[in-house]
Order: C-alpha cells, then sequence, then structure tokens
C-alpha cells in the first residue's frame, strides 16, 4: 500500500482574526451614523424654534430652504443621506441583509437629490428643481420604513421584545403618517389637508430619524437570533 494514502491531509482551519476587525467597522459604522443622525436632528430641529415666515401647520418642511438659516436645512438632509450609506455599507444584522443594504442606499441616494435640488418658494411646484425634490423626498421618505420593517423582523428573532413593540410602532406611525402627508401633497383640497399637511409631515421627518438612529445603534451590537 503507498504510503501516500497515510499521509495526513492539511486542514485549514479559519481563525476569528478577522471577527475583530469586522466589529471595529461596524462600531465605527454605528458612531458616525448616530452622529450623522443627531446633527441632522439639531439642524432641522433648530429651524422649527426660531421665527420664521414659514408656517408648520402649512408649509412642508422643504420650504425653510428658502428662508435665513435655510442652509441648516440642506446639511440636516445631508446628514440623513450620509447616515443612511453609511449604515448600507455596514455589516448590520440579519438574514435580509441584502435588501436593507439596497433599501438603505435608496434613501441615500434620494436625500442626497432632495438636498441638491431645493424646492420652491411658496406652495406651488413650478420649477424641475421643486419637482425633482418632491420625488426624491417622497422615495426617501418612503424607503425608510421599508427599512425599518425588515430590521423589525431581526429584533423579534433576537430576544429583544421592547426594542421590537418600539420600533414596530414607530415604524407604523412612520407609514401611517407617510400616507397622510402624500394626501396633503397630492390631494391639497380633499378635507382641506392643504391648511394642515405641514404637521404630518414635521413628525414623519423625526419619525424616521428615529427610526435611522434605531439602525445606527444595531450596527455596532451583535444580535443573536433565537
Amino acid at each position: 500500500m503507498s504510503a501516500g494514502l497515510w499521509t495526513p491531509a492539511r486542514v485549514e482551519v479559519a481563525t476569528p482574526a478577522a471577527v475583530p476587525v469586522r466589529a471595529s467597522a461596524g462600531r465605527r459604522a454605528s458612531l458616525f451614523a448616530i452622529a450623522a443622525s443627531i446633527l441632522a436632528v439639531l439642524c432641522l430641529g433648530y429651524l422649527h424654534m426660531v421665527p420664521s415666515d414659514v408656517d408648520p401647520m402649512r408649509d412642508p418642511v422643504s420650504s425653510y430652504v428658502r428662508v435665513g438659516g435655510g442652509w441648516q436645512f440642506t446639511l440636516g438632509v445631508t446628514a440623513m443621506a450620509a447616515a443612511c450609506y453609511v449604515l448600507a455599507s455596514a455589516a448590520l444584522p440579519g438574514p435580509r441583509t441584502a435588501m436593507l443594504r439596497g433599501v438603505l442606499a435608496i434613501a441615500g441616494a434620494s436625500f442626497q437629490t432632495a438636498a441638491v435640488f431645493p424646492t420652491d418658494a411658496g406652495a406651488s411646484v413650478v420649477t424641475a428643481s421643486a419637482e425633482i425634490h418632491r420625488w426624491a423626498a417622497g422615495i426617501g421618505m418612503g424607503a425608510i420604513p421599508v427599512a425599518g420593517l425588515l430590521f423589525l423582523t431581526v429584533l423579534r428573532g433576537s430576544g429583544r421584545p421592547q426594542a421590537a413593540k418600539w420600533l414596530g410602532v414607530t415604524v407604523a406611525v412612520s407609514v401611517f403618517l407617510l400616507a397622510v402627508t402624500v394626501i396633503g401633497t397630492f390631494l391639497p383640497d380633499f378635507m382641506h389637508s392643504g391648511d394642515w399637511r405641514g404637521l404630518p409631515q414635521r413628525v414623519l421627518l423625526f419619525a424616521e430619524l428615529t427610526v435611522v438612529l434605531a439602525l445606527a445603534f444595531a450596527a455596532g451590537t451583535r444580535l443573536t437570533r433565537r
């Protein structure tokens, strides 16, 4: 019998050396996304606290870009886009990671486009820039609840019922307010929604920032499915 048959085969054993690297990258992505989300909250929140010609009940949030300090609106929306881009490249947990990354990438591109193309002054949309802004913002706002729903399945299977509950409530509120905002934008005469469409849009904005923050915190956390 050939001696080669008795030669021990070489077995390659995977080492955990790459695990700390991935964990460190996840923490960096998490911290960046958290910082970007907080910056967006501060910029957009500040615009709502200072006096301006924008009526928070009637005018859309994007109207702030046309008043003094409007650069803060652009910065806030750009920060939202940056948070989504970073999360799209992060190692988010869950079985639908590829789909979640794709949705976040769409959200990031949409918010970035909305920041580059400002809306018109007043309630009517006249220019191409305002039309692009409207559709880009709508796609971005629609993508965030989808990302929240995808991540909700991860939380439910990781033994964190309270976190799943609050994220589920936030996503449900976002979906409802998104529907109300769409009605107020495209059917301003329906139930006189043109007179109050600004309020649900503002609540929607900060509800979606909450979803982005939840994803940002999750990017630096190891979730184990149960």
